[in-house]
């Protein structure tokens, strides 16, 4: 896979740029959703407003610059419904502000905290959050673009980054994820001119193939994939990448154990019938985890080993030098 890099300036926007619709983009966290994020924002000149939802009433211990409409959330003036229709007009605002400069948006929901939180007795009818509480007055030129990755990989990184996101069982987060995606396949199959399913491991596989269905999608013709994962990305992780190439990487290590789970779980086999994966037990999946595993390994053996050469090479240097 090439190294795709050099965003296109921001100053740099064609009429046909101008015309772009609101994308919105939703996806559980540890999906690749910031690896896509990013590599959508530079490759389609876009302004990115990140992780846009409802979140957790902060500590009244701690103190921290909060949105207006949270610290009225804090001291009981608004209650949630309120919070989240002052959220959703300041955002259409932000919208209709970008627009008037020849601006179009990227809006990344965050959408862990709608439908894999503990609490999901108001979980939007559509798989955004946002466009769900939009009022019907604005209901126009939006596009969502919703990105999923193989359950086991999603729980693995979950688990790892964010434990405290992810205190229930593996059958209860399928169960959750299950709830997202079902969201999401319905809307695809209503608005297939609307709704835009991304895979994780094609995206990274195959970038600018799946750049071609995005751009088709939202209307541009000709888009080249752009994007510096190593830069600085306002609001935006990498996916702990530490370069710009985008290339399927191993599945973390995992024990015994989510195997076992995985094979009681039904939601998650409904979860692999949807979205076309392999079973976690099955042998083609073992393989290929193996494979992947081996060839990471060989690889960074070879760079520890590289690295501690260094020293005896420049020592040898020396010792020619002065010999």
């Amino acid at each position: 896979m090439p190294n795709i890099r050099s965003p296109l300036n921001s100053n740099e926007t064609s009429s046909e740029e101008q015309r772009l619709p609101t994308v919105i983009l939703v996806h559980p966290a540890c999906s690749g959703g910031s690896v896509i994020f990013r590599v959508l924002l530079e490759t389609f000149n876009l302004m990115g407003l990140n992780e846009i939802g409802p979140s957790q009433t902060p500590s009244r211990k701690v103190f921290l610059p909060y949105d207006p409409e949270m610290q009225m959330l804090q001291s009981g003036a608004i209650d949630r419904n309120d919070f989240e229709k002052l959220l959703v007009e300041r955002t259409v605002n932000c919208l209709q502000f970008a627009a008037t400069h020849g601006r179009s948006v990227l809006l990344r929901e965050h959408t862990q905290s709608v439908f894999f939180s503990e609490n999901t007795e108001r979980l939007p009818e559509s798989c955004s959050w946002f466009l769900d509480r939009l009022p019907l007055s604005h209901m126009s030129n939006y596009k969502t673009i919703a990105t999923v990755r193989d359950p086991i990989d999603v729980w693995l990184g979950l688990s790892r980054s964010f434990p405290w996101a992810a205190r229930y069982s593996f059958s209860e987060f399928c169960c959750k994820y299950l709830t997202f995606v079902k969201r999401v396949v319905l809307g695809a199959e209503r608005n297939p001119h609307e709704v835009l399913i991304v895979r994780y491991e094609d995206f990274v596989a195959d970038v600018a193939g799946e750049i071609e269905k995005v751009a088709q999608f939202i209307g541009v013709q000709n888009a080249t994939p752009r994007c510096s994962l190593v830069g600085d990305t306002i609001g935006s992780g990498n996916s702990g990448r530490m370069s710009s190439d985008l290339a399927t990487r191993p599945r973390r290590a995992y024990g015994m154990g989510i195997v076992r789970e995985a094979e009681r779980s039904s939601e998650y086999r409904e979860l692999l019938e949807i979205l076309q994966y392999d079973h976690i037990s099955s042998r083609r999946s073992a393989l290929n985890d193996s494979k992947l595993f081996a060839n990471t390994l060989w690889r960074n053996t070879f760079r520890i080993m590289a690295r501690c050469l260094v020293p005896f090479v420049k020592l040898h240097d020396v010792a020619n030098r002065h010999g």
